[in-house]
């Protein structure tokens, strides 16, 4: 599950294709919370007060930066593009192909320096970004930077 923000001890994630309405889920210490992105009712559960007020706080500024639900992208498509090279698409048309041989590194990575087994990447349905079979997994906004990057690099 993506993770938006974390400060105080508090945790706000965000999952896809999640019901209606938008929202974020916020646990803090025991207590748990799924907010209204809009309005900033809480929908379930609840939160000490303190924890609710800086929870308030961090929705406004984020409404106000559109940083909630539309700024996480989300893979649509991937292809196999070669050697360590995928080819992506995400929601808002935004497609290219990138490299990841540098992110081939750490214990859940190291075995997909095996082209056989990079090769068997998948999107999660809900996630909406690359999983592979061993539980290796990317950030969809590393994957997002990476396409403008080069989709910028590509141009000049």
């Amino acid at each position: 599950m993506p993770e938006l923000a974390r400060f105080y001890g508090i945790t706000v994630v965000m999952f896809y294709d999640d019901h209606p309405p938008p929202h974020f889920h916020v646990n803090y210490a025991e207590s748990f919370a799924k907010i209204d992105i809009e309005s900033g009712k809480v929908l379930e559960g609840s939160l000490p007060r303190t924890a609710l007020r800086l929870i308030e706080e961090w929705r406004k500024l984020r409404k106000q930066d559109r940083r909630i639900g539309l700024m996480i992208p989300r893979v649509l498509e991937a292809k196999h593009a070669g050697d360590y090279r995928i080819w992506l698409k995400f929601h808002d048309g935004l497609q290219g192909e990138i490299d990841l041989s540098d992110v081939l590194w750490g214990e859940v990575f190291e075995p997909l320096k095996d082209v056989s087994e990079f090769r068997k990447f998948r999107v999660d349905p809900l996630w909406k970004t690359l999983v592979w079979e061993n539980g290796a997994d990317l950030a969809p906004e590393s994957l997002y930077e990476r396409v403008k990057r080069a989709k910028l690099s590509a141009a000049e």
